[in-house]
């Protein structure tokens, strides 16, 4: 995305930053309204019943996955009767609606929108954790432009996502991380330059290729890992015998593996015995998992599921319901255990930080933690004086909305690790969290029994 400067008027329609608000740019032409499904009414109201061409997309939580999102993008000559009618449409595929986000432009025509439409939906497709409802999708020459107006809808949505950023909006504010992450991807790649481990970090083993001998890190075992593609919509956990278990009801695809080597020869044997056994089920072009299905290692597992070969480190996602996102298998395992140290995360809106634990109870915030630029009303002086001193001895760096760890930082406490963290005094026992969602005091709790016993 262009990284030039920009003035966005935000307008704060009910006076609560949660409520109704539009976002323009200076002296451009488009408007944006961000709002909740049921202030529809209101804010058509509000814009005086207007006739305006516009693209709107509907959001709101997946209807088959609690941790995922759903989205709907439309068009119309008539947006705002258009959002009336969906409104009134009782249909499954609105059910799943809370949030709403508008972009009209003065000077779009029909074309236009349609063309705005399409860039819309396919930018929303490739979004991890991200589903669309919308039953057909549209052609990517929708609207017919020519090379000229298409490149002026292109920086409309630029723009689109600048402004909807700034209101607060989940689906384009997540458009903004995936092109930031694929723009500093590109980056490391061109440059060619791997990044420098961390001082003192010991690597670990990738857990890609696990078979029934190897032991996972403690703490592993019935965590649910999921993956989701065309062909597939998956569960996947390890038991407490370290065995690799593909869960009932899952599906996987049907599809002949065409590669022959061992392992792909072997899975294919043991998709047609399940199968004649009715632990596979046809549906369509997948198979539904009937019992759960054990496997020797993690890779056959990335291969049973998706017909290819894969890293089976990133193939697999948890749901970190405490960062309310998703993390990848290997990020799990490394936030599990850091130089044998327990790792546990700490966020919200203004700040997300890990620490670790180790054995002799020494608490380490980690670099790259996210810390919040303000203090809260209950800071004393010592907090306030502690985070000032921190960024004076370049510990912590302003880094866009955050003061971000530039390095590991040892502390006395996890009380006071999370207060430097929030910027205010904090419950450190329930607010520091492993990815399961255990918080630190039950861990502390638990690890003081099994001690003693």
């Amino acid at each position: 995305m262009a990284s030039n400067s920009r003035f966005i008027e935000l307008s704060l329609l009910t006076g609560q930053p949660d409520g109704m608000r539009t976002g323009e740019i200076h002296g451009g032409t488009a408007k944006a309204l961000e709002f909740r499904r049921e202030e529809l009414k209101d804010v058509k109201t509000g814009e005086g019943g207007k006739k305006n061409v516009g693209v709107y997309v509907l959001v709101g939580r997946s209807l088959n996955r609690p941790q995922g999102f759903r989205a709907y993008v439309g068009c119309s000559g008539k947006v705002w009767s258009r959002l009336i009618t969906h409104d009134e449409d009782t249909k499954k595929n609105n059910v799943f609606w809370e949030e709403t986000s508008v972009f009209i432009d003065d000077k779009f025509s029909k074309s236009h929108a349609e063309y705005l439409e399409s860039l819309l939906f396919y930018a929303i497709k490739v979004l991890p954790d991200w589903e669309l409802a919308n039953t057909a999708q549209p052609s990517k020459d929708a609207g017919q432009l020519d090379k000229n107006r298409r490149e002026i809808v292109a920086q409309r949505l630029e723009e689109a996502i600048t402004i909807f950023d700034a209101l607060g909006s989940r689906v384009f504010r997540a458009m903004k991380e995936h092109e930031s992450e694929k723009s500093t991807k590109t980056n490391t790649e061109s440059s060619g330059r791997r990044k420098r481990p961390n001082p003192g970090y010991k690597r670990k083993p990738n857990p890609k290729k696990p078979d029934k001998n190897h032991t996972l890190d403690s703490g592993t075992a019935d965590v649910i890992f999921e993956s989701k593609g065309k062909n597939h919509d998956a569960q996947m956990k390890i038991d407490q015998d370290n065995n690799i278990v593909i869960c009932k009801n899952s599906t996987v695809t049907a599809e002949i593996i065409s590669l022959q080597n061992k392992q792909t020869n072997r899975i294919n044997d043991l998709k047609e015995r399940y199968k004649n056994e009715g632990v596979l089920q046809k549906e369509d072009n997948k198979y539904r998992v009937k019992k759960d299905i054990i496997l020797s290692s993690l890779s056959d597992s990335t291969v049973f599921v998706s017909g290819y070969r894969s890293s089976s480190s990133l193939f697999w996602k948890y749901y970190d319901q405490f960062a309310d996102k998703f993390i990848s298998f290997g990020e799990f395992k490394n936030r599990k255990s850091y130089n044998g140290s327990a790792v546990f995360s700490f966020g919200k809106e203004k700040f997300e930080a890990s620490m670790v634990i180790n054995s002799d109870n020494e608490c380490t915030i980690l670099k790259d933690s996210k810390a919040s630029k303000e203090h809260g009303n209950s800071a004393n002086n010592k907090l306030i004086a502690d985070r000032e001193n921190l960024v004076k001895d370049g510990v912590l760096k302003m880094k866009g909305d955050f003061l971000v760890f530039c390095k590991d930082y040892m502390i006395d406490s996890p009380n006071k690790a999370a207060a430097v963290v929030a910027g205010y005094g904090v419950n450190a026992m329930n607010s520091w969290r492993l990815p399961d969602g255990t918080p630190l005091g039950v861990w502390k709790s638990s690890k003081g029994k099994n001690n003693s016993s």
